[in-house]
């Protein structure tokens, strides 16, 4: 079993979320949204996935239960050999792929997420519009640090 580490980055440049189909403010990225994808983007839990164990292999994959390995608190098992997500998981599926919320409402609701979780979350590359939509909604939230000790 592997457990998420407690500061997670959330790096823009890697990000994929929304439906790169609309393009509009609530989308971000290139391809589908998986763990990663074909073209180098992640969703969110790909990313987190990947700060928790570099080796994994996330390409083309949907979610923290399709990985055959347990990562508190992404996924868990059920039963003898299943493995599924958590509650936590897939309301973060949920909010990532969300079509109709801005990149600012999602990340108000992820760092909601992860606060529930005992979880902080760091934001790496976002650019100055969305760190002002953030500030208009009095969201507190982490940038991180230029000297970057948290595992990206």
């Amino acid at each position: 079993m592997l457990k998420l580490p407690k500061k997670l980055v959330l790096d823009y440049k890697r990000w994929v979320c929304g439906d790169e189909k609309l393009d509009n403010k609530c989308s971000h990225g290139t391809g589908d949204s998986s763990l990663l994808n074909k073209n180098g983007y992640m969703c969110c839990l790909g990313q987190w996935c990947r700060q928790t164990d570099k080796k994994l292999k996330i390409i083309n994959e949907c979610a923290p239960g399709d990985l055959q390995i347990v990562i508190h608190p992404l996924s868990k098992k059920r039963g003898y050999s299943c493995i599924i997500d958590t509650k936590f998981s897939s309301k973060c599926m949920s909010i990532n792929d969300d079509e109709h919320t801005t990149i600012a409402e999602k990340v108000r609701s992820l760092i909601n997420e992860c606060r529930k979780i005992k979880r902080e979350l760091f934001l790496k590359n976002f650019p100055k519009t969305v760190l002002k939509e953030l500030d208009e909604m009095k969201v507190k939230y982490n940038v991180l640090p230029k000297s970057n000790k948290i595992k990206t």
